[in-house]
């Protein structure tokens, strides 16, 4: 069965080959990573495979350049189309940031959807088979969020929000600031156009809810819809079903509640199989069991409840064979199932970290989008014999840098609980007392590290391993990849057995005298940036420095001020904050600030909605009050629970690197509060 099969471990070929290849990059390297290159750093997020000629159209992403002079905002994208392996040709969108690539049926058009020139929304857009300019193909009265075609190719079927009727005006002439909170809702319907009439004529598919996604069988007799309660973020997480829905006749055919979240999902060819990914009960923590529907009767079953992994990525392909991409842990699988859910193969793959997947007509092959420990995703494609061949090749410059090695760490917890972590480990040979360490932290909890490309701007880990720091990505209890009871070990017991497990690395890594116990930082965002609060109060005498972004401070406040209060109480909190103050209280760090002895750096954004700003403003003033411990608040105007604009990710990870430097070679005053200059 899916279970035994991906409960294989990497043998020691896996690290021999990995070994090699960092050899052989370090040795053709000229210069070490610094912050200056994250603008340089592009990656494969989508991809869709041609079924009539096989190649592969791809949406790259390329960060803003600020540091030349290019305008701030957020990351543009491009398309990139391959014929074959090492041959990308640049498709021409530079004026607009295509997503949501497709191929229309019928066709060796690319449709996506993007916004050029003056148009006033996003519409759908088709680079013909001469890959000339984009024509568009199709525009809407507001924004299309997401579409799929019909199987012949001239029916679109796609989510907008409702445009306003002729008398619907509500402007006066004073306009007032107030702005409801919560009400009025902008709701994302489901709509179909013909797009071969002569005069197309969008009509609404009636659904109650929040369309949140859609996917159509190959025989475009079925169409399966994602629907939320509201558009709210809360009911996006905790409150959805899947519909499907006959085509010829427009039916609905099935409603799918499962308990809990709800992940990807897809429809088989033939239209009779539903399979997605969900929660098997309603208090876990993540979508990540297998499930397999009949898409007429509703009926469903989990296929890996008990499963020491997580499912995340489906997609059927041409054969009735299911893909399916597994989290196992740091590492990936790739597999293909049959309709009873059952293993008909396992790509044999190393060191690939899988994100994205697009399948070939002859069903044998399998494109996806992949990251290494050496460089960020790029598109392989797996043939029938389970060779990866890699088809691009958008990060050449990372040839002329000096990488870390990078591997996986397991040490036990102090119960005897196993814990993984991606680590990094500068060149040379350790210093007598060991390396200083730097332990990165992930958000979530319901996320993990994988054992691929990890530097971004939030967790800058070859940055800082070219500093000379030992660095390592642990997944500690309650993170995800490896099934449901290790996501459970989070629930109720937050702070303590969590962040114990971060101590019990340091100390795991200094009974082998690789690292100086003594000097240990700490960082991480959102749930990452709690755990750097905590071990900058509670755990104060075990880190030397920390820096935590837009971070929980106060449990007893964050709930009910967050959008996100049912998710929270329904599979982290299993309460609500009034039944257990006193316990949320303790695990909060503005409990424990006059144990604070370590350097702290926060950093926010102004208009954070998930864990608001004045998490971070409650826990400076808590330690300018009760503690002589540096600390600095530096907020970003405009920017929400993650940085989006380039000019703020680049000063977020030059403060993140700047602050752990500073205090990790021993200085006691604070860095000086100067502005970022990259020179």
């Amino acid at each position: 069965m899916i279970s035994a099969f991906f409960n294989l471990r990497w043998s020691s070929l896996t690290f021999c080959m990995m070994l090699a290849s960092f050899l052989s990059q370090a040795a053709a390297a000229t210069s070490l990573m610094t912050v200056k290159d994250l603008v340089r750093v592009r990656e494969v997020v989508e991809l869709a495979v041609s079924p009539l000629s096989g190649a592969v159209v791809q949406v790259v992403t390329v960060p803003r350049n600020v540091l030349d002079g290019e305008p701030d905002g957020g990351v543009k994208t491009r398309l990139y189309l391959s014929q074959t392996a090492d041959i990308n040709r640049l498709l021409p969108t530079a004026r607009m940031s295509p997503r949501h690539v497709k191929w229309r049926p019928g066709s060796n058009a690319i449709t996506f959807l993007g916004k050029r020139d003056q148009d006033k929304t996003v519409s759908l857009y088709e680079i013909a088979s001469d890959l000339k300019d984009p024509v568009r193909a199709f525009r809407f009265g507001s924004d299309i969020n997401a579409y799929v075609w019909s199987a012949d190719g001239k029916e679109l079927f796609f989510t907008a929000r409702a445009t306003p009727k002729a008398g619907d005006d509500t402007s006066t002439t004073i306009k007032f600031p107030g702005l409801l909170f919560e009400e009025n809702l902008q709701f994302l319907k489901l709509w179909q156009v013909d797009l071969s009439a002569n005069q197309p004529v969008p009509k609404e598919i009636r659904l109650e809810g929040h369309i949140d996604g859609l996917k159509m069988s190959e025989d475009g007799s079925v169409l399966a819809v994602k629907v939320s309660k509201t558009p709210l973020i809360d009911d996006r997480l905790v409150a959805q079903h899947i519909q499907t829905i006959r085509v010829k006749d427009l039916q609905n055919l099935a409603k799918f509640t499962p308990p809990g979240k709800i992940g990807d999902f897809d429809v088989s060819p033939d239209g009779r199989i539903l399979a997605f990914v969900g929660a098997h009960q309603a208090t876990n923590i993540s979508a990540s069991v297998l499930h397999l529907a009949n898409v007429a009767t509703g009926q469903f079953k989990s296929i890996n409840p008990d499963a020491e992994y997580d499912v995340r990525v489906l997609q059927w392909m041409t054969n009735g064979k299911l893909a399916a991409v597994v989290n196992r842990g740091v590492e990936t699988d790739l597999a293909t199932l049959d309709q009873d859910g059952n293993i008909v193969k396992r790509f044999q793959r190393v060191g690939l970290i899988t994100k994205h997947i697009s399948t070939f007509i002859d069903g044998d092959r399998i494109a996806l989008s992949a990251s290494t420990a050496n460089h960020p995703s790029e598109v392989f494609v797996i043939d029938g014999s389970g060779e990866a061949v890699r088809w691009s090749h958008h990060n050449s410059w990372l040839a002329n840098r000096a990488l870390a090695f990078q591997d996986t760490l397991r040490y036990k917890a102090r119960d005897g609980q196993s814990i993984e972590a991606v680590r990094l480990t500068p060149a040379g040979k350790p210093p007598k007392e060991g390396w200083p360490l730097v332990i990165l932290v992930h958000g979530g909890p319901e996320s993990h590290h994988s054992n691929g490309w990890l530097t971004t701007f939030i967790d800058p880990g070859q940055i800082l391993a070219a500093k000379g720091y030992m660095v390592i990505y642990p997944n500690y209890r309650g993170s995800t990849g490896r099934g449901i009871a290790f996501t459970a070990l989070h629930q109720t017991n937050h702070a303590e057995g969590e962040f114990n497990d971060l101590v019990d690395a340091i100390d795991s890594l200094a009974r082998q005298s690789i690292v100086d116990p003594k000097r240990v930082g700490i960082a991480g965002l959102s749930y990452g940036g709690y755990a750097a609060s905590w071990g900058a109060t509670a755990l104060s005498d075990r880190f030397s420095v920390a820096v935590s972004a837009a971070g929980i401070a106060n449990q007893t406040t964050l709930v009910m001020s967050s959008d996100i209060p049912n998710e929270y109480r329904q599979v982290h909190y299993l309460k609500w904050p009034w039944e257990e103050r006193q316990k949320l209280l303790e695990a909060s760090p503005i409990h424990h600030v006059q144990s604070a002895q370590t350097p702290l750096l926060l950093l926010h954004g102004e208009v954070d909605k998930r864990v608001r700003l004045a998490q971070s403003l409650q826990l400076y003033r808590y330690m300018k009050a009760r503690s002589d411990a540096p600390v600095r608040l530096v907020t970003y105007p405009g920017e929400g629970h993650v940085p989006k604009r380039a000019a703020a990710q680049l000063d977020f990870s030059m403060r993140l690197v700047r602050w752990l430097d500073h205090y990790l070679s021993g200085k006691d005053e604070m860095p000086p509060d100067t502005p970022i200059i990259f020179k």
